[in-house]
């Protein structure tokens, strides 16, 4: 029986985990949408944008921290819009 719970208990943190994600990584789309065509001069430019979207995630949803999500996330989303 206690088997049984802790599957259940298991499967409802994964599930918690996955529903965050999902919201986190929706919301850096949104917010690199509005940063990528922004011309920056320097990578360190760049990388700046990308910990102050990071840190924008963590102040509206402290939950998304148990994510630790990196920069190079946020990057791999940015790479992914056309850049002219």
């Amino acid at each position: 029986m206690f088997k049984k719970i802790r599957e259940y208990k298991d499967a409802y943190q994964q599930g918690k985990l996955d529903s965050l994600a999902d919201n986190a990584y929706l919301m850096a789309i949104v917010l690199v949408s509005l940063i990528y065509d922004i011309t920056v001069e320097t990578d360190t430019q760049l990388e700046k944008f990308y910990q102050d979207i990071i840190s924008v995630l963590y102040d509206f949803n402290p939950d998304f921290r148990e994510l630790q999500i990196p920069s190079s996330d946020i990057e791999d989303i940015y790479n992914s819009y056309p850049h002219y």
